[in-house]
């Protein structure tokens, strides 16, 4: 998020911002700690950053969890999409749409994702919530 002489905070969809917003949701789940080893463990596993490959290629950053977390993958994805859907206060988006573009990650999917992490992220510095 960047602030600008303004005052108003900009928000790219590009680099660090939307990284960040992925972080920023991943710290809301997990805390600081939790975050910092899932980042850890799916970066050995991915060999990437895991918080890019959210946005940047989905259904890699599934196959990852997939790998670390085996039969429970799939409960830590919806957590993960309702958590996003819920913070982002977007309510034409199901669950099942959110692990629908998880596992298509064609540039639809990676749009609509982004616009999610968007949404969360704007309205979680609006409440100040970190």
């Amino acid at each position: 998020m960047r602030i600008l002489v303004d005052g108003s905070s900009s928000w790219s969809p590009e680099g660090g911002d939307v990284r960040e917003a992925v972080r920023g949701l991943f710290r809301s789940i997990l805390g600081e700690t939790g975050t910092s080893v899932f980042e850890f463990n799916l970066t050995r596993i991915l060999g990437r950053d895991p918080f890019e490959l959210f946005y940047e290629d989905p259904p890699l950053f599934y196959e990852g969890l997939k790998k670390m977390f085996t039969a429970g993958a799939d409960a830590i994805l919806r957590l993960i999409g309702n958590v996003l859907i819920n913070g982002s206060g977007l309510t034409n988006v199901t669950i099942e749409d959110f692990l629908n573009f998880m596992e298509r990650g064609d540039p639809e999917a990676k749009a609509k994702l982004r616009e999610m992490l968007l949404e969360f992220d704007r309205r979680k510095l609006r409440s100040g919530i970190d």
